[in-house]
């Protein structure tokens, strides 16, 4: 459901509430992969969408560190 809504977010062009439903998600989810899942998600939104490279940077770091193979993070 919450994916949804942040596409739905995303497509509208409301980035800023696709972040904070993010952010909320990260705070609740079980697990390092998901978690790093959901920080890699919003690496990309940061980098791409509101070019805010130092938090995109920072969120990519955060999802690494928790898999390695994160491929959202890998790619900012």
């Amino acid at each position: 459901v919450s994916q949804s809504l942040r596409a739905a977010y995303v497509k509208r062009g409301e980035i800023n509430a696709a972040v904070e439903l993010l952010e909320r998600e990260i705070e609740v989810v079980e697990g390092d992969r998901q978690q790093a899942k959901l920080m890699g998600e919003l690496a990309r939104l940061q980098r791409e969408k509101l070019r805010d490279n130092a938090r995109a940077e920072a969120s990519a770091e955060r999802a690494l560190r928790l898999d390695a193979s994160n491929v959202d993070a890998l790619l900012v």
